[in-house]
This record gives C-alpha cells, structure tokens and sequence, in this order.
C-alpha cells in the first residue's frame, strides 16, 4: 500500500452507490492513505518530502471530497474520520420540487426486529441468529415470493448466502433464492432478475 502514500485529494464519486455494495473497502482503501512507506528507496531525495509527510500527518494535509446523492451514517461516520488541518465542510443541495405531484403509490409491509447483543462485537452474531432463526423461517413458512433481503455488509452477505444453499439442499426444505452482489456476473444477475419477475 506504499503507492497510497503520497495521496492528496480523494474524489468519492457516488458514495450512496458504493454503500450498498461493500462500503468495507472504502473504508479499508481510505485507511492505508497517506500512511508512512514500510519501505524507503535509495532514489528518495528526502530534501524534497515535505515535514508532514515524515511526520505521519499528510493524512491531515489531504483534500477528501465525499460526493452522494443522499446521506447514510456510514457517510457521516467517513465525513466525521477525515480531519483536515484546514477544517471540513458539508454541503447540501436544496431540491425545488411540487410534492403534490406524485407519480402512483407503492405499499409494502415494513417490520422492524430489535437486535439485542451484549456488546458491539457480538452484533453481526446477534443479526446471523435473529435471520436464522425468526426471519428466515417466516419466509419458508409463508413462502413469501418476491422477497428481497438487503445485506450492507459481504461478510454477513457470505453468512447468509451459505445458509440458504444448506437449507436448500435439506430434504424437506422448498427454498428459492438468487444472490446478487458486486462479483455477480452480468449473465447471473440477468438470469436471477428473470426468475424473481416470474416468481420461480
């Protein structure tokens, strides 16, 4: 990550987007910035490296300019991380639209799961366990067709997506599902919309 040290402005460009794939490797991308060489090379004229960057500040020196249409809290938590030594600004757009206007409605069930954990670490345990247990045997259940589940995160999205695929292969078990997410082929992702429209 040596390339990444010498950074001086960060565009992120469609920042809601990138949310809802693996917002993780933003984060991890952004981490390894302007960090101090592990290795020194023989051509550097250190004459030339400015203070902070020897210092381990440049982070500090960095332009970080965060573009997205809407907020979300891991926004604000990576808006919040990045400290400028000439400060920071947030900037919103003011939409100048008739709200009387709307183009049909669209209702849908909507039920919010408490999600008690003892501490911080155990939380994505405690989300595992409470769509293992209460969730997802609800859908079987029901067999609630065109069913979506969004999970921010890959690493939960691995748990889940390998959940599925041992319920499916039980005996008496009727589950139907596709997966999506960024490594998704275009053929697959194809091929899963196709089945939820037609409910197979």
């Amino acid at each position: 990550s040596d390339f990444l040290s010498s950074i001086e402005t960060v565009l992120i460009v469609g920042a809601d987007t990138l949310a809802m794939q693996n917002w993780d490797h933003v984060v991890d991308v952004l981490g390894h910035c302007n960090k101090t060489p592990s290795q020194s090379r023989e051509s550097i004229d250190f004459s030339r490296v400015r203070s902070f960057n020897l210092d381990g500040r440049s982070e500090s020196y960095r332009q970080t300019v965060i573009l997205s249409q809407y907020l979300t809290p891991e926004i604000s938590s990576l808006f919040r991380s990045c400290n400028s030594h000439s400060g920071k600004a947030r900037w919103v757009a003011e939409l100048d639209f008739d709200r009387t206007k709307t183009v049909g409605t669209l209702t849908s069930e909507l039920e919010l799961s408490p999600i008690f954990s003892g501490s911080i670490a155990d939380v994505a345990d405690a989300r595992f366990n409470l769509f293992q247990n209460s969730i997802l045997p609800h859908i079987e259940r029901n067999r609630q067709e065109q069913t979506i589940v969004f999970v921010p995160s890959y690493f939960d999205f691995v748990r889940l997506r390998n959940l599925c695929v041992q319920r499916r292969n039980a005996d008496d078990s009727e589950l139907k599902f596709g997966v999506l997410s960024e490594y998704t082929s275009s053929n697959d992702v194809t091929r899963a919309r196709t089945r939820f429209f037609q409910k197979r």
